[in-house]
């Protein structure tokens, strides 16, 4: 593996490593504990397609 690892002194001070201590080190692509809240639609869905009328 070549180059430098995040948080090695390297001489550079805009180290841009990941911070375990850090407020901000929540995953974001965590999975979700609660399922997405969706608008309330008045409608509802089958007014987005006509009626199913079979061909007899």
């Amino acid at each position: 593996m070549t180059g430098t690892q995040p948080g090695s002194s390297n001489g550079n001070n805009n180290d841009q490593g990941f911070d375990e201590k850090s407020p901000d080190a929540k995953d974001p692509q965590i999975d979700p504990t609660e399922p997405a809240k969706t608008p309330a639609t008045e409608k509802g869905s089958k007014d987005d397609y006509p009626p199913y009328t079979p061909d007899k």
